[in-house]
């Protein structure tokens, strides 16, 4: 199935991809270097609203795009059992 910027609701979802990939292997190199063991989730905070990242295991990402007023730490908390589901289906 094609992406398109309608199922981003407007960002190049190959950029999408290829940036939350960078981002994500970035904070993975903070939570090593600090010893804060393996990275789960990263979150972006801009003026308009949040970007949240979540590994799926070593091989797949999750990118969740929310405006100012999402709750955050819901999102968080909810999101767990989503990134749980599509890793079981990962090869």
């Amino acid at each position: 199935m094609a992406r398109t910027r309608e199922d981003t609701g407007g960002p190049d979802p190959d950029n999408l991809a290829a940036l939350a990939s960078t981002a994500l292997a970035l904070a993975q190199r903070l939570a090593t270097e600090v010893g804060q063991g393996t990275l789960r989730e990263a979150a972006i905070r801009s003026s308009g609203g949040y970007v949240a990242i979540y590994a799926v295991g070593t091989t797949a990402v999750l990118v969740l795009m929310g405006d100012e007023g999402l709750d955050i730490a819901r999102l968080h908390r909810e999101s767990r059992a989503t990134v749980d589901s599509i890793e079981k289906l990962l090869p």
